[in-house]
């Protein structure tokens, strides 16, 4: 076999090889599209924890599929803009995480997302993090 084909063969299976190791999850953004309901945060210097019920808000999250966001505060549109996914460095554990870039509101980590569980932090220490469930 001669080296150029050889060459030619192995440059394939690393080009697959670096294809396939890819860390973007399209899944995270497709289970992302939706209404999410805030359930509780928590954080802060004091170690707080806030909920619908401590605050009297009943907060939404909406994402479409065209890059837009709306946050919903009692039914009342507080926030809106578009978003995009980024990665980032996680100061707690030092991991690149999936990251949320909102434009008005700045960027939070996805901790965790499946089909009915939304979890955002942000990622500075003393920072809250955020629990909601698909409405």
């Amino acid at each position: 076999m001669k080296a150029s084909n050889l060459l030619k063969i192995l440059g394939l299976l690393f080009l697959t090889l670096f294809v396939s190791c890819s860390d973007n999850d399209d899944s995270s953004d497709q289970n992302l599209i939706g209404t999410w309901s805030w359930v509780s945060s928590s954080g802060g210097i004091a170690g707080i924890t806030e909920t619908p019920a401590s605050t009297g808000k009943n907060i939404d999250l909406k994402f479409t599929s065209d890059g837009h966001y709306f946050y919903y505060t009692n039914g009342t549109i507080s926030s809106q803009g578009t978003y995009m996914f980024s990665t980032q460095k996680s100061i707690l554990d030092g991991k690149n995480k999936r990251s949320i870039v909102f434009s008005a509101n700045g960027e939070m980590i996805i901790d965790q997302i499946d089909s009915t569980n939304l979890y955002l932090s942000d990622n500075y220490y003393d920072g809250f993090g955020s629990s909601y469930i698909r409405k």
